[in-house]
């Protein structure tokens, strides 16, 4: 299988692909082939290549082009805004179920964040399987009704991690003390580097922030959150002080909270998450 940019003399197999993305309930009747001839449906293909976030990549075997992924900044059902691409996908029904959506989609990802854009986004009916694709990818939804879906993939994404620091019945919090977030409440903790494991990263981030060496146990949770800048994807681990005295070096106060009362304190969003499950975890 060969992914790679569509040919402007392929731009018409759109229209084949528009179709085979119209999602068809288990049991019911397919779509009239002229349906992708309605207004609201023209927009995916008509002029394609003129727009300045056409994108299209093909998967192609043996010489035939068998799927396709493509992006447009146009008021569909997937619309979020005016700087956000649309984002649609599909494959010939025979080469569905072996990989190839997603090669197409992480590609398209790739490029559109080369190019510069903040996000994708893209609509699906809550019944189609291809929703836990999209989640898999880092899209989330940012609307819904009854039956149907507008999610947003965030192409910028920071991962860290964070120690739940615990002395008995006690929690350890931070206050932010620098960036935009600051003066908000987070667990200690930071950015992953490239080559680092989680566990390797929590204990260096934690030596230089606090000036404390810890042991690091199991994973509590991992937090997925969109700020409006990026996607935050956070590993969250129990941990236990070893040698130190948590002396803080980049933040502006700290406190030891009782894990029954940790909202004395205004926490950042994605740490709130934290504070839930942690919640949810005392009152098992």
């Amino acid at each position: 299988m060969h992914i790679r940019p569509m040919l402007p003399s392929e731009y018409p197999l759109l229209k084949t692909f528009l179709y085979e993305a119209l999602f068809v309930p288990e049991g019911a009747e397919p779509f009239p082939k002229d349906i992708i001839y309605k207004p609201e449906l023209v927009i995916y293909y008509k002029d394609f290549g003129t727009g300045r976030a056409d994108r299209c990549l093909v998967a192609e075997e043996d010489g035939k082009v068998v799927g396709a992924a493509w992006t447009r900044l146009m008021h569909d059902y997937g619309y979020v805004d005016d700087e956000t691409p649309s984002f649609s996908i599909s494959l010939l029904p025979e080469y569905r179920g072996q990989g190839i959506g997603t090669q197409l989609l992480q590609g398209i990802l790739d490029l559109m964040k080369s190019e510069g854009y903040q996000q994708v986004s893209l609509s699906c009916q809550k019944a189609n399987r291809a929703v836990q694709m999209y989640r898999r990818a880092g899209f989330a939804p940012v609307w819904e009704d009854e039956e149907e879906y507008v999610m947003v993939c965030k192409l910028k994404t920071i991962h860290v991690v964070a120690a739940i620091i615990r002395d008995g019945d006690r929690i350890f919090a931070t206050q932010r003390g620098y960036g935009p977030y600051k003066d908000g409440w987070e667990f200690p903790g930071g950015k992953i580097e490239a080559g680092e494991t989680p566990e390797a990263a929590l204990r260096r981030e934690i030596r230089e922030e606090l000036d404390t060496d810890i042991a690091v146990g199991k994973m509590l949770m991992r937090v997925q959150y969109d700020y409006p800048e990026f996607h935050l994807d956070m590993q969250c681990f129990w941990a236990t002080v070893v040698a130190g005295d948590l002396r803080l070096k980049e933040h502006e106060a700290a406190r030891w909270l009782p894990l029954a009362d940790l909202w004395q304190v205004d926490w950042l969003p994605a740490d709130r998450l934290v504070v839930e499950e942690l919640n949810k975890e005392q009152s098992l």
